[in-house]
């Protein structure tokens, strides 16, 4: 009798199992941290201590703003890499090419011309400007300056601080508004920089939903069940292909040969 034996089973080739929820489970909420490891708490805290050293120590504070402002701009300078890797993650998850190339367009054109943040700065800055140097404009001006802003505005998201540049850029082409009236607006535009980025941050979320809701690409259900729980679910991958059997070396065309007769 000839000894049989079993093939030695080697390391698993796929992925390691683990704990999978079921479906249609709702995930459970992880239990919150402290509130004093939460980020907001270290920001308001970094904010109080910055004007407490500014108004009892001001040489303490002049001193410490190269370091602030490294800070800020290496803050910014992160924020063209993570769009980047987001835009790569999600081009990743999708199955369809046609999806790809919906992604491929829409988000550069959005975050180059749906800056809604930059267009209400230029637009109140340069009306402030205007009634600061008082002077007046016409209706014809007021549209001149709107259709040179179209054009000068596009663009500036992707640079720390392009706003204030497209301001002047904008006022010195016209003439109508004193270009020099800019400096009335310098010594806060570091925050108002901040505020055109969280604006143009906003109108790019919602203009998101709103072309995923038109094109019924936007699952509700996942939207409601992620901001109740604020645990992010994956997105589900496309089903695996079918594994051929042991043997099978893929490039048979023709049917299996006949059994030989005895």
């Amino acid at each position: 009798m000839a000894a049989t034996t079993s093939p030695t089973p080697g390391p698993a080739s796929g992925p390691i199992p683990g704990p999978s929820p079921a479906p249609g489970s709702v995930p459970v909420r992880p239990p919150s941290r402290p509130w004093y490891r939460q980020l907001y708490f270290w920001v308001l805290t970094a904010i109080v201590c910055g004007i407490l050293t500014g108004w009892l120590r001001p040489d303490i504070g002049v001193g410490l703003e190269p370091v602030g402002t490294t800070f800020v701009s290496a803050i910014k300078v992160l924020i063209t890499p993570i769009v980047f890797l987001t835009v790569v993650r999600g081009i990743g998850g999708v199955d369809s090419l046609r999806r790809v190339g919906r992604v491929g367009l829409t988000v550069p054109t959005g975050y180059s011309c749906n800056l809604d943040g930059s267009s209400v700065y230029l637009s109140l800055a340069a009306v402030y400007i205007a009634q600061a140097t008082d002077t007046p404009l016409s209706l014809g001006q007021q549209l001149g300056l709107l259709a040179v802003m179209i054009l000068t505005s596009k663009g500036s998201g992707g640079v720390t601080g392009a706003g204030f540049i497209a301001l002047a850029a904008t006022l010195s082409s016209v003439g109508t508004v004193p270009a020099a009236g800019i400096m009335l607006i310098f010594g806060i535009d570091k925050f108002m920089s901040e505020c055109r980025a969280l604006t143009n941050l906003v109108g790019n979320s919602v203009a998101t939903l709103l072309v995923a809701r038109w094109e019924g690409a936007l699952d509700t259900a996942r939207v409601n069940r992620v901001l109740r729980t604020g645990v992010p679910e994956p997105a589900a991958n496309p089903e695996p292909e079918p594994t051929p059997p042991p043997g099978h070396s893929g490039h048979d065309t023709g049917s299996a040969p006949a059994p030989a007769k005895t």
